[in-house]
């Protein structure tokens, strides 16, 4: 048919208009890409935006969870609270302080619940907090006792709203999460951990115990690691600053070329002899679960006023009316009290059992001895001012330290622990029985021991960054041979652990 057309119409040419028509399809078809192009990036460009929004409701209310964990340690930490939120025993809170509880007992109910309850919170502005990209609100239910005493179990939920609560329907992001939590006891989680920078010298060993990994004694500090000479270290060393740290002995595979790597910030548990004092109390809720099998010896407050008495039932630290030195104050179980420095010194008759030292200072006399059972605690004064803050430390030679008084605990200042080369603490480096302990020091530590080396962990808190100038103002570990035992419970603090991390999406 095209052929006999142009055929007859050959004179006034067949091609005419073919092209016109051709170009007009040519320029549909690309216009039809264009629009498709255009609209596939819109949409991309929304799904981006939606996505990234979506990603930061999400970072929004872990926001939430992590404050709600935070306020709930600090509340443990230091008045034995679990309490709920909102409520009138959150110090400071703005959030109106109606409490809660939570009714719904099947997790379908419960997610449910949860949802109205968040919204209701959000709804009054003193309720939402700011987060990194939008507002958050929390609710943490009541705790219910069991047995007069808190499981120290919980649930925490979170609900975000990206950019704000009172931007529109269509644009804002709203998420929910929920955690499970537990206080379990501090359990050591590295042979050495640091707030601050710390240096290793010379000869150092830091080790396992008998029957320990020694992969797992590993070095953390949150500050900088400096070595001089070439330590040994089997487990790993890690700093979250930039470190120097080298050594031909750091032989974790974690170390490659013995050099010390950086890693997250590490927790440290806040170290505060008076909250300790407070823990171990008899009106403590935890007391009777734990009293039976912390204590190795008994107990005794060394006092300011050159007095020895027992541990208080009920009040502050030397508060117990009974006087134990009565008849000769200052000297008290081969203690003796130096008024002027308010530092109880030890001596070579130091006999076995807990000594708290309030608001001062331990130091060592002349001699050498080996105490069988022995925990030695010192409480700073003005703890929380770190311009103003005395004493609170341990000084140690020459005594060796056979067991802890306290389940796992040797030494706990609120400022600055200093050793030195003769004395030993511990037993089990190379063989069975494991006997181990901590030293913990709330600013600064310097430690040397003997060849026969100390059996436990070093936990160091750099609370006061300048430390004590009564002691140290740097944490050095010189020369010692440390054997790490992770396998005993603290009984100094509890740590909030997560269990369950949970989105809950849909109505």
């Amino acid at each position: 048919m095209t052929a006999l057309l142009c055929h007859r119409l050959r004179r006034t040419g067949c091609d005419n208009g073919m092209g016109m028509i051709l170009v007009i399809g040519i320029m549909g078809l690309v216009t039809g890409l264009v629009a498709v192009s255009a609209s596939i990036a819109v949409n991309s460009i929304t799904s981006s935006r939606n996505r990234v929004t979506y990603e930061q409701a999400l970072a929004t209310a872990e926001n939430g969870i992590d404050y709600a964990l935070a306020k709930l340690q600090k509340a443990f930490d230091e008045s034995n609270s679990d309490y709920p939120i909102p409520s009138a025993a959150d110090p400071g809170g703005s959030c109106p302080t109606t409490t809660i509880a939570q009714t719904a007992t099947t997790e379908a109910g419960q997610r449910a619940e949860a949802r109205t309850v968040l919204n209701q919170i959000a709804t009054t502005a003193a309720c939402r907090r700011q987060g990194g990209v939008g507002e958050y609100v929390i609710w943490k239910p009541p705790t219910a006792l069991v047995n007069g005493l808190y499981p120290k179990y919980g649930k925490v939920y979170a609900m975000s709203f990206v950019p704000s609560y009172g931007a529109a329907a269509q644009v804002r992001k709203v998420r929910m999460l929920k955690a499970e939590y537990l206080f379990l006891p501090y359990r050591p989680t590295h042979a050495v951990l640091s707030g601050g920078n710390l240096s290793f010298d010379a000869s150092t060993k830091v080790t396992a115990a008998y029957g320990v990994d020694p992969s797992v004694a590993s070095v953390h500090t949150n500050g900088s690691v400096t070595t001089n000479g070439n330590p040994t270290v089997t487990g790993a060393v890690t700093s979250t600053g930039t470190s120097t740290a080298q050594s031909n002995n750091f032989t974790s595979t974690l170390n490659p070329g013995g050099a010390a790597v950086q890693t997250p910030v590490q927790r440290i548990p806040t170290v505060d002899a008076e909250l300790l004092y407070y823990r171990n109390r008899s009106d403590h809720p935890e007391y009777a679960a734990y009293s039976g099998t912390t204590y190795l010896g008994p107990w005794y407050d060394l006092c300011p006023d050159g007095t020895a008495r027992p541990r208080a039932a009920t009040g502050a630290p030397c508060s117990a009316t009974e006087v134990l030195n009565a008849g000769n104050l200052n000297s008290f179980r081969g203690w003796s009290y130096v008024a002027s420095t308010h530092i109880w010194k030890a001596s070579n008759v130091t006999q076995s059992g807990i000594y708290y030292i309030f608001e001062g200072s331990a130091d060592v006399g002349n001699g050498n001895t080996a105490i069988d059972n022995i925990t030695v605690i010192a409480q700073a004064k003005d703890q929380d001012s770190c311009a103003n803050k005395k004493y609170g430390n341990i000084n140690w030679d020459h005594y060796d330290m056979r067991a802890p008084s306290m389940t796992n605990l040797f030494m706990y200042a609120d400022s600055d622990i200093t050793t030195h080369a003769n004395w030993s603490a511990g037993s089990g480096a190379t063989a069975a029985p494991v006997i181990s302990g901590m030293f913990v020091a709330g600013d600064q530590m310097q430690m040397e021991t003997s060849s026969a080396g100390a059996v436990g962990a070093i936990v160091v808190g750099n609370q006061c960054q300048t430390g004590n100038p009564d002691l140290v103002t740097t944490t050095e570990i010189k020369n010692p041979a440390i054997y790490y035992d992770p396998n005993s419970d603290a009984p100094f603090t509890s740590i909030i652990s997560t269990t369950l991390w949970l989105e809950y999406t849909g109505s």
